[in-house]
C-alpha cells in the first residue's frame, strides 16, 4: 500500500502541533485530518476509515496529569480495532510510556509506540513501521 493510500488522524488541542504534524505527514504522502478535541475525533473516527490515530496524551495543556489522549486511544482500541495508536507527547514521563505500552491484566496496550513531538524523524520512523504493519 503506498503512503497516498493510508489516512492518519492528527488529534492535539495545539493548532500549531495540529498544523506542524499534519504538514510533515502530508509532506510524505499520506492524507491527514486534524482535530483538537476527544468529540471532534471521535466524530472524525464515526465518519471516516484511519489506518492510524496520532494522539496527544494531554488534550488540556493547562492540566498537568490529564490524559485525555490516553483515554482516547483506548476509545479507538475498542471501537476502531483496524485503526492503530501513536501516542505523543511534549513531556517523556516514564510512567505514562509504561501504562500506554504494557498492557494491563485485563486490557490490551493502548499503543503501538509513544513518541515524544519533537522528534520528527523518529516520529516518521514509527509511522511507517506501525504502517508497514498493517499491509
Amino acid at each position: 500500500m503506498s503512503n497516498r493510500a493510508q489516512r492518519i488522524l492528527v488529534v492535539d488541542d495545539l493548532y500549531e502541533w495540529q498544523d506542524s504534524l499534519s504538514g510533515l505527514l502530508r509532506d510524505y504522502g499520506y492524507q491527514t485530518e486534524t482535530a483538537g478535541t476527544t468529540a471532534g475525533a471521535k466524530q472524525l473516527l464515526a465518519e471516516h476509515q484511519f489506518d492510524l490515530a496520532l494522539l496527544d496524551i494531554r488534550l488540556d495543556d493547562s492540566d498537568e496529569e490529564n490524559t485525555e489522549g490516553l483515554a482516547l486511544g483506548e476509545y479507538i482500541r475498542a471501537t476502531y480495532p483496524d485503526t492503530h495508536v501513536i501516542i505523543l507527547t511534549g513531556f517523556g514521563r516514564i510512567e505514562y510510556a509504561t501504562r500506554i505500552m504494557q498492557p494491563g491484566d485485563q486490557a490490551p496496550r493502548v499503543a503501538y509506540d509513544f513518541v515524544i513531538k519533537s522528534e520528527p524523524k523518529r516520529l516518521l520512523a514509527s509511522v511507517e513501521e506501525v504502517l508497514a504493519r498493517k499491509q
